[in-house]
């Protein structure tokens, strides 16, 4: 139960993470367009 609830836990972490690398990499890419 409690190696499920990390693996989630994990899933959850990996999946703000993959966001937020995926908003930086659209807001370098706007900048790179805007100039």
């Amino acid at each position: 139960m409690t190696r499920g609830l990390s693996l989630y836990k994990i899933d959850y972490l990996i999946a703000i993470v993959s966001l937020f690398v995926s908003i930086g990499a659209l807001g370098v890419l706007i900048a790179i367009v805007a100039k």
